[in-house]
């Protein structure tokens, strides 16, 4: 997305959304670096299982943070 935010022949009304900005959800999207680190470590911990689910990550959300942390200062 930021990509597309700075093309001049897009006009994109930018919104902010509550629900997913919350503290308890994590920033599962790969815009950033520190983006791919976080999609790594989850993958990292399901492994070798490829198949998981989105209610799998958030319990590993809540049960280990840590994991989380790279890119969590991204808004």
């Amino acid at each position: 997305m930021p990509f597309v935010y700075k093309m001049k022949n897009i006009k994109i009304k930018k919104t902010k959304n509550t629900f997913f900005s919350s503290k308890n959800i994590p920033r599962l999207t790969i815009d950033y670096p520190a983006d791919l680190i976080t999609i790594k470590n989850v993958f990292k911990h399901f492994y070798p299982k490829v198949y998981f689910s989105w209610k799998d990550i958030m319990k590993l959300y809540h049960k280990n943070k840590k994991l989380f942390l790279s890119n969590e200062h991204i808004k």
